[in-house]
């Protein structure tokens, strides 16, 4: 998907299109959908075993690492980037809005549940 993003933007750059954000854009692009890629797999790989404290360790620190580059990702998909992305409509932005507020709360709520998770059975009692 991201290679798809890169050739169609690399055809369709103009003279305007700042170089510094098209790279930015496009690292974190790369950097949002390995870490997304990271997170399903950790989880499907320590899923069965949620009593697995490393699982539990490396899912933690993949959703940290998912969080704010999902959050970069929807900051740069609603502020219009200048030579790029100048046909987008107002509903294009809400859209990436909404879709970026949702994927935060999905995340927040995993690292919710996670954290929960971990804390022993008594102390939660107490």
């Amino acid at each position: 998907m991201w290679l798809i993003g890169l050739l169609a933007l690399s055809g369709n750059v103009t003279a305007e299109v700042n170089p510094v954000a098209l790279t930015a854009l496009q690292t974190l692009s790369f950097g949002y959908i390995f870490a997304k890629n990271a997170v399903y797999g950790t989880l499907a790989r320590y899923a069965t075993d949620p009593a697995n404290a490393l699982g539990r360790r490396r899912l933690g620190e993949w959703l940290n690492v998912a969080a704010p580059l999902a959050l970069a990702i929807g900051v740069i998909n609603t502020v219009p980037l200048g030579g790029v992305s100048e046909g987008f409509r107002t509903q294009d932005v809400v859209m990436y809005g909404v879709h970026a507020a949702l994927d935060l709360l999905a995340l927040g709520l995993s690292l919710l549940a996670l954290r929960e998770m971990q804390t022993p059975v008594r102390e939660r009692e107490a």
